[in-house]
Parts: structure tokens; C-alpha cells; sequence
């Protein structure tokens, strides 16, 4: 039997016939000039629902955004929670419906205008989303690492920057 450390053609990479070549560097397409492009990039090495931990919480992202604007801001209304995850009024009222049937959040009529619906979060909605929030910032944490905390803090100024200036548009 050959010795362990010879590497076998497969795991070099080597084909049969050919003398093993230098990997060649790449040049860059249009893609790395595009913004669009390494945000996808970074989003798939950051987002934490595709984590493992988070399947515990069975949240949908959606549902996570919610939980955690509620739990900043209770008693606000449809609009302003949709709003605030930036969704249209009609497509959160699923996300509503699928929290308020596990318990999560509760619906009360606005003391100001009772025309109005509110939402907060029930006792167990803010447990789930204190430990869910715990969870995404660990995995957060961990997949940007590489960042300082002032890369991170511009990262984040610089992409608020981005969608804020769809939202004045």
C-alpha cells in the first residue's frame, strides 16, 4: 500500500496524462464591482436561519423580525410594524396570524383610536424571542469575525444608507 502522505491524483487535483498545473488566478467579472453581488455573498455567510441553533426556535425570518420589533416597540400598530421590517401592510398580516395562533403576540384595540388594532408580544413571545435574539447574535458574532466592531458598525451605517434612500424615494 502507498504511504499516507502521497497524495493520490484525485486529491490533487491531477489528471491522468497531464503534469499537474499552478490553479490559475481569475480575473474579477462584472460581478465584484457590484454591490448586489457581495451583499448576496455576505448575506449567505451571516444569516443566522440557515444555523442550526435558530431551528429550535422554528421562527421564520419574517416571524423573527417581528418578535424583535414588537419587543422594542409594544402596542404599535400593523402599519408601523410593517413599516418597520419593511413589508407591505397586506403581506405581514400571514406573519401575524401564524404568531398570534402559537401564542406569540397578542391583538388589542388602540386606546387612542379604537378603530386601530395593536400588537405586543405575549409572556411566552418574549421569552422565544429573548432567546432567539440571544441565538442570531452569536451566530452573528461568529460569522462576522473577521470584522472589527468598527467595520461592522460602518458596514451597518453603510447598508442602512442603501435602503433608507429607497424608503425616501
Amino acid at each position: 500500500m502507498a504511504s499516507s502522505s502521497a497524495a493520490s491524483p484525485a486529491r490533487t487535483g491531477a489528471r491522468a496524462g497531464r503534469s499537474q498545473e499552478p490553479e490559475e488566478t481569475l480575473k474579477p467579472s462584472l460581478m465584484h464591482q457590484l454591490i448586489g453581488y457581495h451583499c448576496r455573498r455576505a448575506f449567505v455567510q451571516v444569516e443566522p436561519f440557515s444555523d442550526a441553533r435558530m431551528s429550535a426556535f422554528a421562527l421564520r425570518p419574517a416571524d423573527f423580525a417581528v418578535l424583535s420589533l414588537l419587543s422594542a416597540n409594544p402596542g404599535i400598530s400593523q402599519k408601523q410594524v410593517a413599516h418597520g421590517i419593511g413589508v407591505a401592510p397586506p403581506n405581514l398580516a400571514p406573519v401575524l396570524e401564524r404568531l398570534e395562533a402559537r401564542r406569540l403576540l397578542a391583538r388589542q384595540r388602540s386606546r387612542r383610536d379604537g378603530r386601530i388594532q395593536t400588537f405586543s408580544l405575549t409572556a411566552d413571545g418574549q421569552v422565544l424571542c429573548t432567546l432567539a435574539e440571544e441565538a442570531a447574535l452569536r451566530i452573528e458574532s461568529e460569522a462576522a469575525g473577521a470584522l472589527t466592531d468598527g467595520e461592522r458598525k460602518t458596514l451597518l451605517r453603510l447598508l442602512r444608507k442603501l435602503y433608507a434612500s429607497d424608503v425616501a424615494a
